[in-house]
């Protein structure tokens, strides 16, 4: 969060948590831990509810609903589309992996990349894009540690805009 509060970015965490409280001595740890400015929402007790075993069925009438702690991942989407009108941008992660500014900013570079050549493929009379500056001949590069005779080469073959509309960066 620092990498990205240096930048001038206002910043604001969501924890989704699956458990059902989240004792004051922690939060107030977590807030101190936080940049001044960067605001702190908790959702606490956010492990989903679902009937085992109905396979998309209408359950039983003696059948329970079971915690689906499985499906604790995906409850970030809900604050996403209540938070969607009021940020720019989301990162969605869990707690063992470390997102910094310079994460956002290739995904954000990455992401222009491949508008412009969407745009370039669809100012061509084609409608492709095509390689401007070819890779050097196979064994001038590296060769495959895997031993494979195909599959490995770089592609430089013209790419239509439809296939690049399909492109999105990963972000991770």
């Amino acid at each position: 969060v620092s990498s990205m509060t240096l930048r001038g970015w206002n910043v604001d965490v969501y924890l989704v948590l699956g458990y059902e409280h989240l004792q004051p001595e922690r939060r107030q740890m977590i807030q101190k831990a936080l940049p001044e400015g960067v605001g702190l929402e908790v959702w606490e007790d956010a492990i989903p509810l679902f009937y085992d075993k109905t396979l998309n069925k209408r359950p039983k009438p003696d059948q329970s609903l079971k915690m689906a702690d499985h499906a604790l991942s995906r409850q970030h989407r809900f604050v996403l589309r209540d938070k969607l009108p009021f940020y720019d941008f989301f990162v969605c992660f869990e707690d063992d992996m470390r997102v910094t500014a310079d994460h956002v900013i290739n995904f954000l570079e990455l992401s222009s990349d491949i508008k412009h050549l969407h745009n370039q493929a669809l100012s061509n009379p084609d409608n492709h894009a095509h390689v401007s500056d070819p890779y050097p001949p196979r064994s001038q590069r590296h060769q495959p540690n895997d031993g494979a005779s195909v599959g490995n080469d770089v592609v430089d073959d013209p790419i239509s805009a439809n296939y690049i509309k399909r492109l999105f960066p990963g972000f991770l």
